[in-house]
């Protein structure tokens, strides 16, 4: 082999070795990076004593896992109960927990100086914070992973911390793209996330954080050319996406299956199905890029080892 191959081969090993790990470790933090945290804090020099907010409430999801990333423990006051309780609970322990926005005395008497919600299921409740004098950031929908970038962006902005900010945008778009990065187009799978819920058939496809979930795990979206948002399906409509593989909850494929007509399905006849957790495959937050990972893994398996010379 030429000197000049010989060295491109190399650079394509090497580049490919590093887009499988990078794949696999997900996005790095800079609470798992000090020495990038510490850089980014020695540049804002003096500044954390200045912060317009130092007690800072979260009662949206969304905004838990990048408050994480991004801010200093000591500015946040009380995190939701929700994630507390999620797959990644264990990062939430000693702080206040937030169960509801209707239990609106227990947030004031946190004495907050901002409180982070998503204004989309309790839009009375974030007036009645509003009412009660609280300064409120409201980050919209959470629809999906531009909804998340967007957040991020503005949780930077806001909280004073947009290097930080721009770090985690970057790494967590990186993720994305490496989670399935070894898997070629040719090879990838049709999928359809569904659900079943009293006997009616729902799914979530393009503009919805499962339709990102199942892009970046390697899949295509079978339902993403015909269908957006969160459709409520006939079987008939099922029937013609042609889909290889059943994308669900735990303990639910089986009862998706069992609908009337349903055993014509393709993945309920073969029984080619996949099943996440609940709490992490309907996270819209961070946890996309680990549901996105999880799944990956059980339809493909571990991104192939380099090969060796």
């Amino acid at each position: 082999m030429k000197a000049f191959d010989l060295h491109q081969s190399l650079l394509l090993v090497t580049a490919w070795c590093a887009a499988a790990w990078l794949a696999w470790q997900g996005p790095r933090t800079p609470q798992e990076d000090g020495a990038t945290l510490a850089h980014l804090a020695s540049q804002e020099g003096g500044k954390k004593a200045n912060y317009r907010y130092r007690r800072i409430v979260s009662a949206s999801t969304v905004a838990d896992r990048i408050l994480l990333e991004i801010a200093e423990p000591e500015r946040i006051v009380a995190f939701t109960a929700q994630s507390a309780r999620g797959p990644e609970g264990h990062r939430f322990r000693g702080s206040a927990q937030v169960e509801s926005l209707e239990r609106i005395e227990s947030i004031v008497a946190l004495k907050p100086d901002l409180v982070i919600v998503s204004n989309v299921a309790e839009p009375a409740r974030v007036a009645r914070l509003r009412e009660s004098g609280l300064t409120l950031l409201d980050l919209g929908p959470t629809t999906g992973w531009p909804a998340l970038l967007r957040a991020v962006d503005r949780l930077g902005r806001h909280l004073e911390l947009p290097q930080r900010a721009s770090l985690l945008r970057r790494r967590l778009e990186q993720s994305a793209v490496e989670i399935a990065a070894d898997i070629e187009p040719r090879k990838r799978k049709r999928a359809i996330y569904l659900v079943s819920y009293g006997a009616q058939l729902y799914g979530g496809t393009k503009e919805t954080s499962f339709g990102d979930v199942v892009r970046f795990a390697g899949l295509v979206d079978a339902a993403a050319s015909t269908y957006r948002g969160w459709p409520q399906y006939r079987v008939e409509e099922l029937l013609k996406l042609d889909a290889e593989l059943l994308v669900s909850h735990r303990a639910m494929a089986q009862t998706v299956c069992a609908t009337p007509g349903m055993a014509q399905f393709g993945p309920c006849r073969s029984r080619s199905w996949v099943e996440i957790d609940e709490a992490l495959l309907g996270d819209p937050g961070i946890g996309m890029l680990d549901a996105a990972q999880s799944l990956r893994r059980e339809v493909y398996g571990l991104p192939r080892p380099a090969p060796s010379f």
